[in-house]
């Protein structure tokens, strides 16, 4: 009973602490201009052309395109209901898979810091891959430590352990149907059965372990290629996804990247990052001590950072988010020095006590990232400048870096707008628009009305855009050739200003 005690308590104080911030008020932003690409809205193109049809897997798509069959509409709540679930079960995964590779206190250690990441909140509350990919991804590392845990047992445990590796197999075979980030996942996974093939000195188990990552790749390559291998052969990868990709590789035209500002917004609490900073430099300098000799699992661990880590930070120019990639690992690194540090007493009960503390401190961490992200809480940042419980928040540098925003509090009315556009007006009063906010989702909006950018009918004025940089204005001189004057004035529930401009020349 207790062994179960000690299995159960962790996961329901995760869940307790992971639940309300990705389900707090779910519906109340705004769809970020991402979020609307992923919504199957036109209808011309069949279910197959439009997965097609896109720049990554198709798994964010089907989610979507699935609640919107069963809720009828395209809720933000409901769209982005299915990602809050992917994000909650992730956090139970990583526990479970660095428990595994390492020990249950720093497994609980690394999700406490993995709970206090803005990042993590934030995309579990957007109706994209990010999610997706991580449950998938931490659940084919799960699997596989349980499935070569069970390899070499007995005749039934081994039955278990190839079952659980065709599991783990089709889980990260979901994770690139999620995402090309999903290929990540393979670094440990492969380096695990690695050290598991060299430390194995039977010939006949030898056989049966490379049968067995043999078998997790064949799932993983044959879930892949149901999608991918139409994808590359009919041209839709060439068409979508390289000059994408070439954008992120040479960020022509865009602000400079600053990854260590992309971090800090999203985990604007600086008093937070002590403890995990702690960790990694414990971690360290265990690491670079000769006479402690570092477990194969933490160089399993090094190896994952540091190849996600070189990718995004020297050769592509524009990571965005995607230094996810390389955070993650750097989080278990955290964890394993915050557990070394937390076993330096010699006493048991002193131990317990340290331990104790620095969970405690990383739970008031996730306490305070998750105000970011609930609206009853925050509506301002980081739109603004803020204060949140007597700390100061600046509102972000729109000209210092190029930023990828998503999951904040952010509502500009656009369903008041919509109202107001596609009520009952004259039909001629309604033809185009423009506006200084993301393009996509005001499309989205107030469809059937045209995006028109030379002199529109309408010039809608969101104050606080989305939009990073090269805000668009309207013009309101009346010696101007295209001249507009304020028709309509709507105010949001985070007091901004939306007026609505009409063109009178």
């Amino acid at each position: 009973m207790r062994k179960k005690l000690k299995i159960i308590i962790p996961v329901i104080v995760i869940l307790l602490l992971a639940l309300p911030p990705r389900f707090s008020n779910l519906g109340y932003s705004n769809y970020y201009g991402d979020e609307t690409k992923a919504l199957y809205t036109d209808k011309y193109l069949t279910p197959i052309q439009f997965l097609l049809n896109q720049r990554k897997g198709p798994m964010q798509f089907i989610a979507t395109w699935g609640m919107e069959k069963i809720t009828g509409g395209y809720s933000e709540q409901f769209m982005r209901l299915p990602f809050a679930v992917a994000g909650l079960a992730s956090t139970i995964f990583f526990y479970g898979a660095v428990s595994k590779m390492f020990n249950n206190k720093t497994g609980f250690i690394a999700t406490l810091i993995y709970l206090s990441n803005g990042f993590f909140i934030a995309f579990s509350r957007t109706a994209q891959y990010q999610s997706m990919v991580h449950f998938f991804s931490f659940l084919a590392l799960y699997l596989t430590l349980i499935g070569l845990q069970s390899a070499s047992n007995s005749y039934n445990k081994k039955i278990l352990g190839v079952f659980s590796l065709t599991l783990a197999g089709i889980s990260a075979g979901l994770a690139l149907l999620s995402h090309y980030d999903g290929i990540f996942i393979f670094i440990p996974i492969i380096l695990v059965f690695a050290t598991k093939l060299s430390k194995t000195k039977n010939i006949s188990d030898k056989r049966n372990l490379t049968n067995n990552l043999l078998l997790f790749l064949f799932m993983a390559a044959l879930i892949a290629a149901a999608f991918y291998i139409p994808y590359i052969i009919k041209g839709f990868f060439q068409e979508n996804t390289l000059s994408y990709l070439q954008k992120r590789l040479n960020g022509i035209n865009q602000l400079p990247n600053n990854s260590l500002y992309t971090f800090y917004v999203y985990n604007p609490f600086v008093f937070a990052y002590f403890l995990p900073v702690l960790g990694i430099i414990t971690a360290a300098k265990s690491f670079l001590n000769r006479n402690v000799r570092a477990s194969t699992h933490t160089y399993i661990i090094l190896v994952w950072f540091l190849i996600p880590f070189i990718l995004f930070e020297f050769i592509f120019s524009r990571p965005g988010t995607h230094i996810l990639n390389y955070i993650i690992p750097l989080i278990i690194v955290s964890a394993i020095g915050l557990e070394k540090l937390s076993a330096i007493p010699n006493n048991k009960k002193q131990q317990s006590l340290l331990y104790a503390l620095i969970c405690s401190a990383l739970a008031v961490g996730i306490f305070y990232i998750s105000l970011i992200f609930t609206p009853s809480v925050n509506k301002k940042y980081p739109w603004e400048d803020t204060n949140i419980y007597g700390i100061n928040l600046d509102k972000i540098d729109r000209d210092k870096s190029q930023l990828f925003l998503y999951g904040f509090p952010y509502n500009r009315a656009w369903d008041k707008i919509a109202e107001y556009l596609l009520g009952p007006l004259p039909v001629e009063k309604t033809r185009n628009f423009e506006t200084n906010d993301n393009n996509t989702v005001a499309e989205f909006y107030l469809k059937p009305l045209t995006l028109f950018l030379e002199a529109p009918q309408y010039f809608i004025e969101v104050e606080d855009s989305q939009e990073m940089q090269n805000a668009k204005s309207v013009q309101t001189d009346i010696d101007d050739p295209f001249y507009y004057s304020k028709e309509y004035t709507i105010f949001t529930p985070e007091e901004k200003t939306i007026n609505i401009y009409r063109r009178l020349q």
